[in-house]
Order: C-alpha cells, then sequence, then structure tokens
C-alpha cells in the first residue's frame, strides 16, 4: 500500500479554504440543500465527497480544530469490511446509509483494502458541547480562524489537483449518477 493520496479522489462542494465550488453544488442541488437545512452543518467548512480506489491510502493527518465535528455519509461501500478508517486508536468500517462521525482533530488514516471503490459524502457540523452563546461568539470569528488556516488548505488543494491530474484512471466511474441531481 502506498502512503500517498494515490488513488484518492474528491468532488469539492465547499473546498478545504470555505471556497463555496457553485458549479459543483449546482451538479447535486438536492445534496446541498439538505446539507444546508441540517441543524449545525457548516457551510464555510470543506464539503465533498471522497472517493477511495482499491487498494489507496490517506495517509495519517489531523484536522486543524475540535470545534466541529466530521460527517461521513457512506454513499457507496460495496465492501464495507475492507473500507477501513482508523481515528486515534479506534478501528472503523463504513455501512452504506449509516453516518460516522469524529473529531478530526484526532489523527486519523484511511485504507481501502477492496477490490471496489468506496464513496463517502464529507462535511462539518458545530461541535455538539457549544451552547448558543458560544457558537454566537464563535461564528463572528471563523472567518478569521479559517483565513488563517490558508496556507494549509492551499497546499492541500494543490496536491489535490497536482493528484487528480495524473490520474491514471482518467474516469469519474465513481459518480454513477452523473446526469441526474443528487
Amino acid at each position: 500500500m502506498k502512503t500517498t493520496v494515490s488513488g484518492w479522489r474528491t468532488f469539492f462542494l465547499v473546498s478545504p479554504q470555505g471556497k463555496q465550488m457553485v458549479e459543483n453544488q449546482k451538479q447535486c442541488p438536492k445534496t446541498w440543500e439538505i446539507l444546508n437545512d441540517l441543524p449545525g452543518f457548516i457551510p464555510e467548512n470543506m464539503t465533498m465527497f471522497s472517493v477511495l480506489s482499491p487498494g489507496a491510502e490517506i495517509r495519517s493527518h489531523a484536522g486543524l480544530t475540535n470545534a466541529a465535528i466530521r460527517v461521513h455519509l457512506p454513499i457507496i461501500v460495496p465492501e464495507p469490511t475492507k473500507s477501513v478508517i482508523r481515528v486515534g486508536a479506534k478501528v472503523r468500517t463504513w455501512e452504506e446509509g449509516k453516518v460516522m462521525t469524529f473529531n478530526d482533530a484526532y489523527d486519523h488514516q484511511v485504507w481501502n483494502f477492496g477490490t471496489q471503490t468506496r464513496v463517502v459524502l464529507f462535511f462539518d457540523v458545530w461541535h455538539p458541547d457549544f451552547t448558543e452563546e458560544d457558537l454566537a461568539i464563535l461564528k463572528r470569528g471563523w472567518s478569521n480562524i479559517k483565513d488563517s488556516m490558508g496556507k494549509v488548505a492551499d497546499d492541500y488543494e494543490r496536491m489535490s489537483k497536482k493528484q487528480a491530474e495524473s490520474d491514471t484512471q482518467g474516469t469519474d466511474d465513481w459518480m454513477i449518477l452523473k446526469d441526474q441531481a443528487i
């Protein structure tokens, strides 16, 4: 297994820097509408479909804040026991239609040991321990926090684009409903 992002593709609705990817949102308007109706959804945070090819690994990494909880909604997981995430010392697998949440600030790593592609929708919600007063204060400064993370997010986006450009498969076969609004 490689320890790079080889075999990992993304379809951003919101970039790592918080940029709204309007053209992508238009390709799945129902998904974007539902997300925006979810209590606590953070529309300024990275939101994407994560596509992991067979044999791929996303190396160990950690998010930049525990103010948000990362939500994974498995869309396509044809081999649930072979698609694995480790968060801290705990290892879990995805099941289609069953939401998984975790604190992205903990070290985590992902593998697809299977022979088929795995697709998961990623998005963030505010940490449930925040009060309304906490959120009112946090939201006022959130854009400044996001701006300070810009360099890290820019590096991440450059790496993702470079990886996409070198994608030897050159297909979007994981996007099963290409011509339909999701």
